[in-house]
């Protein structure tokens, strides 16, 4: 579990690592660059909250840019209502939404980015598919466990091949 306030940090070390200055905001999306929204959730944002405002920030900026800790979407509805989401906003804005994933390991944030939600969702699909398949479970265990199963699939996206990583002394 990461608050929201320990990832803006993160964030803030990622932008200084990568040379980007977005604008911070006292209000309403948390920074903004080059016209486009960068949002950062933590693990216990509430969810139909933050889809409200990310719904309202497709239609109001030329991009979105969304940071959150690999456990803001562990569960299936949550993951289904996110794909809902960036749909709209492929259908509507025609934007794609783009993710910078933080997960927590051995004192360590580790960072990924990807450049559209649609390249996580499939990754998000192919690992939870193929560690399945792997571990030939029946349809019963499956689903009692597919929260376990999205948790693990984010964390390996973001290991496997991590954009970045911040020691976690750095930050607190």
């Amino acid at each position: 579990m990461i608050k929201e306030d320990t990832v803006i940090k993160i964030v803030q070390r990622f932008f200084e690592r990568e040379g980007i200055k977005p604008i911070r905001q006292r209000t309403g999306v948390d920074f903004i660059l080059k016209g486009k929204a960068i949002e950062v959730k933590g693990s216990n944002s509430k969810f139909n909250r933050s889809l409200l405002q990310l719904s309202d920030y497709i239609l109001k900026y030329s991009g979105l840019i969304l940071i959150f800790p690999t456990d803001f979407l562990s569960s299936p509805s949550r993951l289904f209502n996110f794909q809902l989401l960036c749909s709209l906003a492929s259908s509507l804005a025609h934007m794609s939404i783009e993710v910078v994933l933080v997960d927590e390991k051995n004192e360590y944030y580790y960072l990924r980015k990807l450049s559209s939600a649609h390249t996580l969702l499939n990754d998000i699909t192919y690992q939870i598919a193929h560690r399945l398949i792997d571990e030939e479970k029946g349809m019963k265990e499956i689903l009692e466990n597919l929260n376990t199963y999205i948790q693990k699939a984010f964390s390996r996206i973001v290991e496997e091949k991590p954009d970045i990583i911040i020691p976690e002394t750095t930050i607190n």
